[in-house]
């Protein structure tokens, strides 16, 4: 399993993402799919109050997003009067509780505003709090207890904590990597989250909503109306967005009570799920309240969604919360997890052979697979209907009176019926080579071939030829040469393959037949067929590890490996060897191969050269035996990846790695680091990953001259004998999974000023060593899975 900081980063997003801090209204099946409607919130840089961007903003740049030009100047005038009520919302809290009743047929939003839900029994509830304080907040969810999160942010660090892991770092890399938007400048953007529809935070900033209209994601016509809802008299705006995850296109239709400091009284957005379905998500606002200060929150919401004939129904009760005004809520750094505050020792696992000659590969796509064997029984069964009706026709024509005439008025237009042969034999061998692999493994040839000469025979039968003319030898003989042509690409194709498996094999190998990928051509035969005639039948052999004694020229020559996309050599003994290079040569030009894999083996200068013939080779293992790595690397013109064991770390290395072109992953096995330092020279690799290795601070600092990512996997770190920081200048990502590195170790880590993340997995630091490492070093995001 390959690790990068890249997939550890989306890993722990995408895990945090699935326990969405703010679980939406119109969200009711128990919170195991989230199903939620991006955000289009533009990002915001952190340390920034929505309502102190801008108090006005005329919108002549953009007067082609809207209805009119009155329309224009009121929108103007409401963005600035929402912008003016943020200010006042410099801090406050509120608690929100959710309660979801399922779902419900025929039941409009009207209905659910004339029915009485306290009496109702609900299925799911979540309770969440929201603190803000000037520029610090704070958001968690408190229940259900699987689906706790907690994210906040003090004026320097934000922190996210949930089940899954920990995150610390800047909030313009933490927060404002989420769809949902931790950041709620008032209460008025806290009654609805982005599982009911798009964020209204731009509308609360002339700034940000003008970075709305230069995004494009505010689309006209847009307009404002004056209304009246409730008794409560009101602005409405309506829009259209697109959301960014699922590019389906909203209308939004938002109303703000004036009496009521602009809190969103009803909020609708309806979503174009396709050309005849739409989904409307409802939010009313039932009830109010005011704090101490006179400012008014929402008490009461009522939440419908919509679909069709079905609705989901909501409830949303708030409370205030005076928590806010606890300074050190902003900053708690506290786990959520006791395994988080107190973690199992880390499991280094030890460098062990990836023992090839008798692990078992991942099963491929066989010839029975469904894809295959639904269209080839098809197929299968109209060809045989077709050998069925013709013997049939051919014994009418022969035992019946209407049989004789037409055998006579075959006679006598006797160039019409040959022409119709060819016709026929044509025809019928276009429909075999409909099934899977009968054209590229010979079948559809064969059948073919069998059909022309069984046509000619007809047809001597037909005319009671007793002689054969010399026309007849000419069809004759095509036909023999399509059937020949395709029992050589067939018959003898799979001999050698049959040769190959059991040679490989008896020497202590394994070899695996079938489809590498779904998008390939496999061979589908009728099982009783595919059982006669054995295990070459069923496909191509996609990989293979041979033994490394019987990896010799004269056996591949005997052999198929060309098919290979995987192919592996390998000691029985598990001992060092050099990779026999007429062996290699003796595989064809045309070969597939994507992967070689030497185990133990090592790659000399012969050996290389011979790999570079292959042009779709992407992937290399070899050994490198504590030996210089050849400069004829830089031959494989395609190679992406590549593995080594045992080798020396030094700038030779590196060197000659960069001659590849295209090579942008270095995975380096139980190294051995040399005294020398390295150059702090450009590198092009985009990841240099080490595994079973013992990392001092020497190496750190060592491998810390490279610019690219950098991932330890089952290594064990000792910085005990530094007493400086360990400093990685030019790293840009880190990751550390399953080493042991502790608290100690990570305090240890000096300044690294291109290191833009750092994660960590199933080590022995602690949520305290994540919190030290941050006081240290505030502007490096860090995870703690």
């Amino acid at each position: 399993m390959r690790f990068s900081a890249v997939r550890c980063t989306v890993i722990v997003f995408w895990a945090i993402a699935q326990t969405s801090f703010v679980i939406g209204p119109g969200h009711v099946d128990g919170g195991d799919t989230a199903g939620l409607v991006a955000s289009v919130e533009p990002r915001q840089k952190g340390g920034q109050s929505l309502g102190s961007i801008g108090s006005t903003a005329d919108f002549k740049s953009f007067s082609g997003c809207f209805k009119s030009n009155a329309d224009r100047e009121r929108f103007s005038s409401v963005v600035g009067k929402l912008s003016k009520v943020a200010d006042r919302y410099d801090e406050w809290g509120l608690t929100r509780t959710t309660r979801h009743f399922g779902e419900f047929e025929d039941l409009s939003h009207e209905d659910v505003m004339g029915t009485d839900w306290a009496s109702q029994t609900c299925d799911l509830d979540y309770h969440e709090n929201f603190l803000r304080q000037g520029l610090c907040y704070r958001a968690e969810r408190l229940s259900p207890e699987h689906r706790r999160m907690r994210c906040c942010f003090d004026g320097t660090l934000a922190r996210i904590r949930s089940p899954f892991g920990l995150i610390n770092g800047p909030e313009r890399a933490v927060v404002g990597a989420f769809e949902e938007s931790f950041r709620l400048s008032c209460p008025h953007t806290a009654i609805i989250s982005a599982s009911l529809g798009p964020s209204i935070e731009w509308l609360f900033s002339p700034d940000l909503a003008e970075r709305m209209f230069t995004n494009r994601f505010a689309l006209g016509p847009i307009t404002v109306k004056q209304g009246d809802i409730d008794g409560h008299s009101c602005y409405q705006v309506q829009w259209r967005t697109i959301a960014e995850r699922d590019g389906h296109l909203i209308h939004c239709d938002v109303s703000f009570a004036k009496d009521r400091d602009l809190l969103p009284i009803r909020e609708q957005f309806k979503t174009s799920v396709s050309a005849s379905a739409r989904e409307i998500r409802t939010a009313t606002t039932t009830s109010f309240q005011q704090d101490s200060r006179g400012r008014w929150f929402p008490q009461q919401v009522m939440v419908s969604t919509n679909y069709g004939k079905l609705a989901h129904v909501s409830q949303l009760s708030f409370d205030l919360n005076r928590q806010f005004q606890d300074r050190s809520v902003y900053s708690d750094g506290s786990a959520l997890l006791a395994v988080h505050e107190n973690p199992p020792p880390a499991l280094v696992k030890p460098y062990a052979s990836p023992e090839l000659l008798t692990t078992e590969p991942e099963r491929g796509f066989q010839s029975g697979h469904t894809l295959l064997a639904d269209q080839g029984h098809v197929l299968v069964m109209i060809i045989a209907s077709v050998l069925i009706s013709s013997g049939l026709v051919v014994w009418g024509m022969w035992r019946t009176r209407t049989g004789a005439a037409f055998r006579h008025a075959c006679d006598e237009h006797r160039v019409i019926v040959g022409l119709v042969g060819i016709v026929a034999t044509g025809a019928f061998g276009g429909l075999c080579s409909v099934p899977p692999g009968w054209t590229t493994f010979g079948v559809a040839s064969i059948c073919t071939g069998v059909f022309g000469l069984g046509w000619i025979l007809l047809q001597m039968l037909l005319f009671g030829e007793t002689k054969v003319s010399l026309r007849t030898t000419f069809c004759a003989a095509t036909a023999f040469a399509i059937l020949i042509a395709g029992y050589s690409m067939g018959f003898k194709r799979m001999k050698v393959r049959d040769r190959m498996l059991d040679e490989i094999r008896y020497s202590g190998g394994q070899v695996v037949v079938g489809l590498w990928h779904l998008d390939e051509e496999g061979l589908f035969l009728p099982a009783p067929l595919a059982e006669f005639f054995g295990e070459a039948w069923t496909g191509r052999a996609r990989r293979a590890a041979v033994e490394a004694t019987s990896f010799r020229g004269p056996n591949v020559e005997r052999w198929c490996m060309e098919e290979l996309r995987w192919l592996g050599v390998a000691s029985e003994m598990n001992t060092d060897f050099q990779v026999d290079a007429d062996a290699l040569q003796a595989i064809g030009d045309d070969a597939m191969m994507w992967t070689f894999h030497a185990d133990n083996g090592y790659l000399d200068d012969d050996g290389m050269s011979e790999l570079s013939r292959f042009a779709s080779l992407v992937d290399l293992h070899f050994d490198c035996q504590q030996k210089p790595v050849s400069e004829r690397i830089g031959e494989l013109k395609n190679l992406e990846r590549v593995w080594l064991t045992d080798p020396i770390v030094d700038d030779q290395l590196f060197d000659r790695l960069s001659l590849a072109p295209r090579l942008d992953s270095v995975y380096l096995i139980n190294p051995e680091f040399s005294v020398e330092p390295l150059r702090p020279v450009e590198r092009k690799f985009k990841t240099v990953e080490i595994r079973h290795a013992s990392i001092d601070h020497e190496d750190m600092q060592k491998l810390g001259k490279i610019p690219t990512s950098l991932a330890f996997v089952h290594c064990k770190f000792d910085f005990a004998k530094t007493h400086t920081p360990v400093g990685m200048d030019r790293t840009r990502t880190l990751v550390v999974h399953g080493c042991g590195m502790d608290d100690e170790s990570l305090v240890a880590m000096g300044d690294s000023p291109q290191l833009t993340w750092f994660h960590l997995g199933e080590t022995n630091v602690t949520v305290r060593g994540i919190e030290a490492f941050s006081k240290a070093h505030p502007s490096i995001p860090i995870t703690l899975e």
